[in-house]
């Protein structure tokens, strides 16, 4: 988020977000897939700070989801066009 112009400009400008933005990153790397593994390192990093940041406190978060699978992923996608099988 260092890069975003949005966080930025807060943090820098002391502009005031005319929304409030979440950043919702998930992934899974295999044990020996080192480039996934320092981009998810990357990912929480830049979550720590942005999150730790009480200039942009309520308005900017970043998340990561830890072991996503796409079924796990079912529970957070909105408007995914299809309702689970247990709902009449």
């Amino acid at each position: 988020m260092a890069s975003d112009p949005r966080y930025l400009s807060v943090v820098d400008d002391g502009a005031e977000p005319q929304m409030v933005r979440s950043y919702i990153f998930a992934g899974k790397a295999a044990p020996g897939y080192w480039a996934a593994k320092q981009i998810i390192k990357l990912i929480n990093n830049v979550a720590q700070v942005v999150n730790s940041d009480p200039r942009v406190r309520d308005r900017i978060k970043v998340v990561f989801v830890p072991d996503y699978r796409v079924f796990a992923g079912g529970d957070h996608h909105a408007g995914r066009g299809s309702q689970p099988a247990d709902i009449e």
